[in-house]
């Protein structure tokens, strides 16, 4: 399994285990490398920011439930080693999770 699908699969596991869901088949996908003070406030708050690399590359996937909400998750991914230190997801505009991960 490659690292992009590892990302969704956690997105579509995180859809589920909030009300069962169904989700279809298909998603989007993009990936980009940012400076994190490029990054708005609503994604990555100033909290996890501090001992973060500069510079991230955000891989982000979206997916549509049954009723028509659009689910995102995202991970900001270390740009020497591909290593996840930042995992977010949100339904709408609203953030879910927002965590940092060790690594």
């Amino acid at each position: 399994m490659n690292p992009s699908e590892e990302v969704r699969d956690w997105l579509f596991e995180a859809i589920q285990a909030s009300g069962k869901r169904q989700i279809a088949d298909t998603w989007s996908m993009e990936a980009f490398t940012l400076y994190l003070d490029e990054v708005d406030e609503m994604y990555v708050p100033l909290s996890l920011r501090e001992g973060l690399p500069e510079r991230l590359l955000f891989e982000t996937h979206i997916v549509t439930d049954e009723v028509g909400e659009e689910w995102t998750g995202f991970v900001g991914r270390r740009v020497s080693d591909k290593q996840v230190v930042l995992r977010v997801l949100m339904c709408g505009e609203k953030k879910l999770l927002a965590k940092r991960e060790e690594g």
